[in-house]
């Protein structure tokens, strides 16, 4: 039978590994799922979204990439993907105040997501420069 002073000593020098730095235990569910990737780019002064369609898992953080691979700025919206109590962070975007997220021109962007109940939510991609020409898209958010 160990004694009880060697149990405590076991027990202290494995907990720094049991917890992360921050002092919180992460659950499994906090963790972004693999990168996501879509790209965007106005092309004969049309946007464009690659692919049309998305498909994310309900309910889960999502590491989101978009790619602007032209040569004007677009901004991608998905007012219910988008709203600020989903969106745990966002480099290389810039908030449009209206459900949506504005990429530069040749910029890359990561955004970390919480999606939404399962369903279908349209997505658009709209051409900054004035046009007011837009693509839509269908994201799909499945269990």
């Amino acid at each position: 039978m160990r004694s009880p002073a060697l149990v405590r000593r076991l027990v202290l020098l494995c907990l720094p590994m049991a917890i992360p730095a921050g002092g919180a235990l992460a659950q499994a569910s906090d963790h972004p799922t693999r990168p996501i990737e879509a790209l965007v780019q106005v092309s004969d002064g049309q946007p464009r979204c690659q692919p049309q369609e998305l498909r994310l898992p309900a309910d889960a953080n999502v590491d989101l990439r978009i790619r602007n691979g032209g040569s004007r700025a677009v901004v991608v919206r998905v007012p219910d993907l988008f709203a600020d109590d989903r969106v745990r962070s966002a480099t290389g975007a810039a908030a449009d105040g209206a459900g949506g997220y504005r990429v530069e021109a040749g910029a890359n962007a990561q955004m970390i997501v919480k999606t939404p109940p399962q369903g279908q939510y349209r997505y658009e991609c709209a051409d900054t420069g004035g046009a007011g020409s837009a693509m839509s898209g269908v994201l799909t958010v499945v269990r």
